[in-house]
């Protein structure tokens, strides 16, 4: 959330045009952060989650399957 809320203060308005989605992870995202992405640049922020004993993704949201505020289902062949 501290990096997403940073750029999305600082950007302009056609900066992030091309974003149909950003992966986010290692922090919350906060609604208002989640809202701004929506609102502005027409973004969805889908959180994830990672071990750094296992590795970067163990488990992230989808835009078929997700849900605010959770970090998705596990990737496929994770147990």
């Amino acid at each position: 959330d501290t990096f997403l809320a940073n750029y999305a203060r600082t950007a302009k308005d056609g900066d992030f045009s091309s974003l149909r989605f950003v992966v986010a992870g290692a922090e919350a995202v906060k609604p208002e952060t989640r809202h701004v992405y929506r609102d502005r640049f027409q973004a969805s922020i889908i959180e994830g989650f990672g071990l750094t004993e296992a590795a970067p993704v163990v488990a992230v949201n989808t835009a078929i399957h997700g849900r605010d505020g959770t970090v998705g289902r596990l990737l496929p062949a994770i147990r």
